[in-house]
């Protein structure tokens, strides 16, 4: 008599973080060559798994507002990205484009502070290197030009 074998299964892949950043890259791509509904639906499957970590679904989450917000789908950006709020409290563009999915959806309160919370957190440094916030330092040079050519 002869014995039955047992087949193993084949080891099947898991998704890995490192895994979901090429699609990522691949959304960032997609976003700047205006391949929106592109960008719908790579972040759909960087948000399928959940392997993601919370930066990366934040992430995600701001590429897919963004797209949504071009193709004015502005209940779908408020959603997208108030989830993504809820991950990282901190990044400014997130806030901003909240804000402009709350006055396209009639949220005129929530447009403002959204905004408001968007300026506190600009951060960002200098385009010269300097070190200093960019507002701090460049900007009111740049608009003090712009004023003296009018």
């Amino acid at each position: 008599m002869s014995k039955k074998t047992k087949h193993s299964a084949a080891p099947r892949h898991t998704t890995q973080p490192r895994d979901i950043d090429p699609w990522l890259a691949q959304a960032t791509r997609r976003l700047a060559g205006t391949d929106y509904p592109g960008v719908n639906s790579t972040t759909q499957r960087i948000l399928r798994h959940a392997a993601a970590s919370p930066d990366q679904r934040a992430t995600g989450l701001g590429h897919r507002g963004a797209a949504q917000l071009m193709l004015q789908q502005f209940d779908a950006v408020y959603a997208a990205l108030s989830q993504a709020l809820a991950l990282t409290l901190g990044d400014a563009y997130l806030w901003y484009n909240r804000g402009l999915a709350s006055r396209f959806t009639i949220r005129f309160g929530q447009a403002v502070r959204d905004f408001e919370r968007a300026a506190a957190l600009e951060s960002d440094p200098c385009w010269c290197g300097s070190g200093r916030k960019y507002k701090q330092c460049h900007l009111t040079a740049e608009a003090s030009m712009r004023r003296d050519r009018s």
